[in-house]
């Protein structure tokens, strides 16, 4: 196929690409585009090949600081575009948009288009050096974004932020909310009569929310014993990753079970009945809570952008202060002091998902837009 219809997708891992982006990938293929994913090699590469995707590995270390080894990863990024030269680069997460906008702009008349899913913990550590390493970030972003045709955003306060400290133009801006998800794939299922499991989905990260979680966990048990608690997830590394020891202290003295990573996490949905996010990580809009919501959950998360907007407090979950394992363990209680509250609010979850979060209408809005 002519690269005038060729569109490289870059991502940090094609893991990440398959479970997030299949749908925008079957959309584009359907528009008669050829897809290319440059992202680093991992097990989802044959499934991204079944989709009829073109995988260009690309070896990007998502922690690494090394200038030098920095420099290779961009070169490579460089590399790959003036091979394939596309008529669209897409790019997602922090290094991928920076390496592939700046590539773009290198190699000129090359429409480069970023989506920023979310900001991390970028704006978290407020020690000298995360404040130098937000400047640094900051300055490249706006070197990286000023020929981007369009930079999408999962949620308004991750754009106004961009726009204040001038790293975009209003003109370039459109936001989305978050990645959608398959309403088929993620129907709804009644929840088991008055099921009191607790479900938490996430990287295991600090910021995710995880020692919050245990804490409200150990707080209820005792007082609750028909309660279970459940925290689904991967290890992550770099310097949020919580190690296995740390981990298990958390969850020493708690009732807490640990399911490890799941391929399909439908199942654990459907045997679950509240869904839980007390993250205070930079969230774009949580996939996991969209999973959550289409497939008929309550929802607990905390008041912070990109979860907020997924929540009616009261109508369909709880927002709940970050870093509160008292409030956290408060929400928690009300279903299990009113159990009927898991399929009222569950029942608003779904519609909710139906209304706003429809993976195939976001998919057109950023297909649209490029």
């Amino acid at each position: 196929m002519s690269a005038a219809r060729r569109v490289v997708l870059v991502y940090n891992t094609t893991s990440y690409l398959a479970r997030f982006r299949s749908e925008l990938i079957a959309a584009l293929i359907d528009r008669r585009c050829e897809v290319v994913a440059l992202a680093p090699a991992d097990a989802a590469v044959e499934q991204l090949r079944q989709l009829g995707v073109r995988c260009d590995d690309l070896r990007l270390n998502r922690y690494s600081a090394n200038p030098l080894a920095e420099l290779r990863n961009f070169l490579a990024v460089l590399g790959a575009l003036r091979r394939h030269r596309p008529c669209t680069v897409l790019s997602f997460t922090i290094k991928p948009v920076i390496y592939a906008s700046l590539a773009a702009r290198w190699l000129g008349a090359m429409p480069a288009f970023s989506m920023i899913t979310g900001l991390g913990s970028l704006y978290l550590d407020e020690t000298w050096l995360g404040r130098a390493r937000r400047r640094a970030v900051e300055w490249l972003y706006r070197l990286a974004l000023a020929r981007n045709r369009k930079v999408f955003f999962q949620n308004a306060a991750d754009s106004e932020r961009f726009l204040a400290a001038r790293l975009v133009r209003p003109e370039q801006v459109v936001t989305i909310p978050g990645s959608g998800v398959n309403l088929d794939r993620f129907a709804r299922h009644d929840r088991p009569q008055h099921s009191m499991t607790f479900v938490l989905v996430a990287r295991l990260l600090r910021e995710k929310g995880i020692a919050e979680f245990a804490a409200a966990a150990r707080a209820l048990g005792e007082r609750y014993p028909q309660a279970r608690f459940v925290i689904v997830g991967p290890f992550e590394g770099g310097p949020s990753g919580i190690s296995h020891e740390e981990f298990d202290a958390m969850l020493r003295k708690t009732p807490v079970e640990y399911q490890g990573e799941l391929d399909d996490i439908r199942p654990c949905l459907e045997a679950a009945g509240v869904f839980v996010l007390p993250t205070y990580y930079g969230e774009g809009t949580p996939r996991s809570i969209l999973e959550a919501l289409a497939m008929g959950m309550p929802v607990v998360t905390t008041d912070i952008p990109g979860c907020r907007e997924t929540v009616e407090d009261g109508v369909n979950g709880f927002l709940v202060p970050a870093r509160d394992s008292r409030r956290l363990a408060d929400a928690l209680e009300r279903f299990l002091r009113n159990p009927s509250l898991v399929d009222t609010m569950g029942q608003r979850s779904r519609a909710l998902a139906a209304e706003r979060y429809d993976v195939h209408t976001v998919n057109a809005v950023i297909i649209d837009a490029m």
